[in-house]
């Protein structure tokens, strides 16, 4: 079962010398405060139903957590949105340009749990209804939250980076959640493999920063250390997420993915699956649990 601890924070210095966090940092050393208001989404009328991701069907597909462990996920995910909020309304120090809306999230290898996290956090910013949030299916190949939540014709982000033509605000489909919309993946092929080229995802990356400027464009990207395609979309992210899975992954394939990653960008750590096995850890879950509100 995955359940989350999160800690947001830049590892910083060489990157041979970078060192991962399973605990909390200074949320993404480096940058310093800025300005960006949220404004209204505009968006066209559409005359399709909305995509249910209720958390009973998102159970039923296997894409969430069960009931027992809601309420934990949930109070983890807080801190996690704060702190990934907070930094898109920040200014990199190191570039001078504003972090902006888009969060790249990845891992170093599958199975660490990185698409839970993107659904996660999405669904967590929705709930706080202060910011419209997107959801980004950007791992092409797998599609894992594409196939389970829409029909594989659904144009998406491989179609925004085949046709500049296409319009960001005409693919991104309505959920149940009203600040929630979804951009699937998108039709996706062999010959397809140079799609992901520094320009195109320079210019979708772009394009959704500015329809959603002073909200949130959360992307779910392939392992960094499995797709070159995966590094290009994080790079020109505003901040990355990097996936990691307590008694799973490797220091050294944390190290490696850190590597893949532009020093320029903010990186932060989740640290996914971790129990309180430890009796120290043990008991500061305890005394957190001990806060959780009466249901």
């Amino acid at each position: 079962m995955s359940i989350i601890e999160s800690a947001l924070g830049k590892l910083r210095g060489p990157a041979a010398n970078r060192q991962p966090s399973g605990r909390a940092q200074p949320a993404a050393e480096g940058i310093r405060h800025g300005v960006s208001a949220p404004s209204y989404i505009q968006w066209p009328d559409s005359q399709r139903a909305p995509i249910d991701v209720s958390v009973e069907r998102l159970q039923a597909l296997g894409l969430f957590c069960p009931g027992p462990d809601i309420v934990r996920v949930e109070n983890e995910m807080r801190p996690l949105r704060r702190e990934v909020v907070g930094a898109a309304q920040k200014v990199n120090t190191t570039t001078g340009t504003p972090v902006g809306p888009v969060v790249a999230v990845t891992s170093a290898f599958a199975g660490e749990g990185k698409s839970f996290t993107s659904l996660a956090l999405a669904l967590s910013v929705a709930a706080a209804d202060e910011h419209e949030v997107l959801l980004v299916d950007g791992d092409c190949v797998r599609q894992t939250i594409s196939t389970a939540l829409t029909d594989v014709r659904d144009a998406g982000f491989a179609d925004l980076l085949r046709n500049e033509t296409f319009s960001p605000e005409a693919l991104c489909l309505p959920t149940s959640r009203p600040r929630l919309r979804f951009l699937p993946a998108g039709a996706f092929g062999r010959g397809d493999l140079d799609l992901f080229s520094v320009d195109r995802v320079t210019r979708v990356c772009g394009a959704l920063a500015r329809l959603y400027e002073g909200h949130l464009v959360v992307i779910d990207l392939p392992p960094v250390l499995v797709s070159d395609d995966a590094a290009t979309v994080a790079n020109a992210a505003g901040q990355v997420l990097l996936v990691i899975r307590a008694g799973q992954s490797l220091q050294d394939s944390v190290l490696e993915a850190v590597k893949a990653i532009g020093e320029s960008v903010p990186v932060g750590v989740v640290l996914n699956d971790w129990q309180p096995d430890m009796l120290v850890d043990k008991r500061a879950y305890e005394s957190y649990s001990a806060y959780n509100p009466p249901a």
